[in-house]
């Protein structure tokens, strides 16, 4: 284990405003600002750090892993800043990035629930003021999505527009950027942080950009490649599932992608679906989705099958508490409650599936399960609690 670093606070200078921006979903209001440059704390001496203990500052090797995933999923990754993915790191677990300092990215997506929400039931996620939107999404080959287009309606393009929407949505962490860029320049570590993450001298080290771009360069390296399914060890019934799940009559691997060798199980983009659209499901209420051309506005992003056993709730609004609600819920014509309606696309509306097939396909499903993803320390939270 590397030096570990405690808090203390300096006193900095602010040299511009932050920019706020950000969109948050439909249903919730975003905290932003009305200033153009984007916020800068400048620190013109590098602190003595050699008394902390709050956090474990040890650059992590995730370019290493990384290079451990199928070619493929590298290549759209793309290389890994090792020192840039520890800023992120600690970032993402950093409750600083609420406004009343309890809320952090990792709230609302834990690693031992593939880092997604497992505190709902059947409801959306908490946050600073109340519940959100959405039911938060998990982040397992995140990177991966095509397009690299984020939140369940899609609404972020790439990976680093994703960040600023939370922190600055009024629900969800209710923070500002000028007020959030003070408070990490006065914790002593994070000039430091950004100094290596960046290769910059210090002074003007901590914006909006970097912050955005750190969280990112950590959940690039989120990949899940280690499942019974990936390393051919799947029994009898969850080899039946695959099957059932690759055969032609249920429609599974329209929207997920065949089970095969190397598959992220994200969505596939085909003719019949404009870019990233998705299954449609039409709540008793009002509740827009994607807003592109020839794609339904009930539409949305349908998430990866990696480690989907230990992400309940299910669907973007949490209302599917179990594996076999969900293949309840595509198996019947009319729906299954909460949901009244049945699913828009026609090609996954009553897929047929009878009992033995839908144990079969959740037996598949529950082999996509990367048990060293949900344990690795690399992921793991950085801070002394």
């Amino acid at each position: 284990m590397g030096v570990k670093y405690s808090v203390a606070v300096l006193s900095v200078l602010i040299l511009a405003s932050a920019c706020g921006g950000g969109s948050g979903d439909d249903t919730s209001s975003t905290n932003s600002t009305d200033t153009i440059a984007i916020a800068e704390t400048a620190i013109t001496t590098i602190p003595d750090l050699s008394a902390v203990t709050e956090v474990d500052l040890t650059v992590q090797d995730f370019a290493a892993y990384v290079a451990q995933a199928p070619q493929a999923w590298q290549d759209i990754v793309g290389p890994i800043n090792n020192t840039r993915a520890t800023l992120g790191r600690v970032l993402f677990y950093d409750s600083r990035l609420s406004s009343n300092n309890e809320v952090s990215c990792a709230t609302c997506h834990a690693q031992e629930a593939a880092f997604s929400d497992r505190r709902n039931n059947n409801t959306t996620s908490q946050g600073v003021n109340g519940r959100t939107g959405k039911n938060s999404p998990q982040l397992t080959n995140v990177a991966l999505h095509p397009g690299g287009r984020m939140f369940w309606d899609e609404r972020a393009e790439p990976l680093i527009d994703q960040a600023d929407g939370p922190i600055q949505d009024a629900n969800e962490m209710n923070e500002t950027f000028p007020a959030l860029l003070v408070e990490l320049g006065e914790t002593i570590y994070y000039e430091q942080l950004f100094i290596n993450a960046f290769e910059n001298t210090p002074g003007n080290n901590i914006t909006q950009l970097r912050l955005q771009e750190a969280i990112a360069e950590f959940e690039k390296t989120l990949l899940s490649f280690n499942s019974p399914f990936d390393n051919n060890n799947l029994n009898q019934q969850a080899q039946n599932g695959m099957d059932e799940f690759n055969a032609n009559n249920n429609e599974c691997s329209n929207c997920h992608g065949l089970a095969e060798p190397g598959a992220s199980f994200n969505m596939v983009v085909d003719a019949g679906i404009a870019a990233g659209g998705g299954i449609g499901i039409f709540p008793q209420r009002i509740d827009v989705g994607l807003d592109q051309d020839d794609v339904d506005t009930t539409s949305f992003k349908t998430p990866t099958l990696r480690n989907v056993e230990v992400t309940a709730p299910f669907t973007h609004l949490g209302q599917l508490e179990t594996l076999e609600d969900v293949m309840d819920f595509y198996a019947s014509v009319l729906g299954l409650e909460p949901i009244a309606r049945a699913t828009t696309d026609p090609r996954v509306l009553n897929v047929g599936l009878n009992n033995q097939d839908r144990q079969q396909i959740i037996a598949f499903l529950e082999s996509l399960t990367d048990q060293s993803f949900l344990t690795n320390s690399l992921f793991s939270n950085p801070f002394n609690e």
